[in-house]
């Protein structure tokens, strides 16, 4: 061995690294499931606000009678967007985008359910 041979890194590290990089969870996919799952609180808040604006929604804050609100559909709805944000976060990346797709469309699904009963 001598001092002035060049130290190859290319045969080494490359295969560990290029199979992390292949089968690993996306950083991407992981950092828009956080920013939906942050935003989820704020969406359903200016939804309630929206819908109590209208005048259905005001009519049934200020004089009563409205349809109940089906909290354990909502609930169901949340722990579901829960565990889509938990497989994206965790799941290889061929099951990310799928799972990122259905947490946004159950996200969606929450909203709208706000906005449906006043």
């Amino acid at each position: 061995m001598t001092w002035n041979q060049p130290y190859d890194t290319t045969t080494a590290a490359a295969p560990t690294a290029a199979a992390a990089r292949a089968g690993g969870p996306s950083m991407g996919m992981r950092r828009s499931s956080g920013i939906a799952g942050v935003l989820l609180l704020p969406a359903l808040v200016a939804a309630k606000v929206a819908v109590l604006m209208s005048e259905t929604g005001s009519r049934c804050l200020m004089y009563g009678g409205c349809r109940p609100f089906p909290f354990a559909l909502f609930g169901a709805v949340c722990i579901a967007v829960l565990a889509a944000a938990a497989v994206v976060m965790t799941a290889p990346r061929r099951y990310q985008s799928a799972a990122l797709t259905v947490q946004l469309l159950l996200e969606a699904a929450a909203v709208v359910m706000v906005c449906a009963y006043p």
